[in-house]
């Protein structure tokens, strides 16, 4: 989990506090977790894990950019970890 966060805070510091740039940064974060879930018969289960998994990356990636006053990426991170949790089965994360 931490070279997720370091990948996703190095795409953050990249796209500065452009909301199109935030937001296309997590974009690609969510293909990326399609491509690693595979086509496989157990790729909805790891899909989930992985879900899981950014979800988390991105609650604490968001407190972070709380305490250096990012408000765009805080935004940014709790619109992407609302619409994620929504999207889990009850019970999840």
């Amino acid at each position: 989990m931490d070279e997720l966060l370091t990948r996703l805070l190095r795409g953050l510091r990249t796209a500065g506090r452009d909301w199109r740039r935030i937001d296309r940064c997590l974009w690609e974060w969510e293909v990326e977790l399609d491509r690693l879930s595979g086509r496989e018969a157990w790729a909805e289960e790891y899909r989930e894990f992985l879900q899981c998994q950014y979800s988390e990356c991105l609650l604490r990636l968001e407190q972070q950019a709380v305490e250096w006053e990012e408000y765009e990426w805080a935004a940014a991170l709790l619109r992407k970890r609302n619409r994620i949790l929504g999207t889990l089965p009850d019970g999840s994360v």
